[in-house]
């Protein structure tokens, strides 16, 4: 991400930053995307893979259940597979917005009065 932050800093335009909370900050996507065309083409001029840069691997989720899930395989946003961390592993496939809003079913919770479904 340095690579890329150092090649942001190379041009001159106004910054837009996203916040993290641990007081480092880096422009957005979008940002990069106005400046060189497209994310991938940023990643291209700093020499960073641009697959590795949107690996969501092993990110954590939990759904509207409260049942924790996790991302056991990223090929694109519309493209994951995911795991359900409980006793029983189920594998689903779905999209990353899905996943990030939660609204991923575990098929093996109980919803009503005990009954699977």
């Amino acid at each position: 991400m340095d690579k890329l932050k150092n090649l942001y800093l190379e041009i001159n335009e106004p910054i837009n930053f996203n916040y993290f909370g641990n007081g480092y900050s880096i422009p957005t996507r979008k940002v990069y995307a106005k400046a060189f065309g497209t994310w991938q083409n940023a990643c291209k001029i700093a020499n960073v893979p641009f697959k590795a840069s949107l690996n969501r691997t092993g990110e954590e989720n939990i759904n509207y259940q409260g049942c924790l899930m996790r991302i056991t395989k990223y090929n694109n946003s519309n493209n994951i597979e995911i795991e359900f961390q409980d006793q029983y592993k189920t594998h689903i496939k779905s999209t990353y917005g899905e996943f990030k809003r939660g609204q991923i079913k575990n098929p093996y919770f109980p919803s009503v009065y005990g009954v699977w479904g």
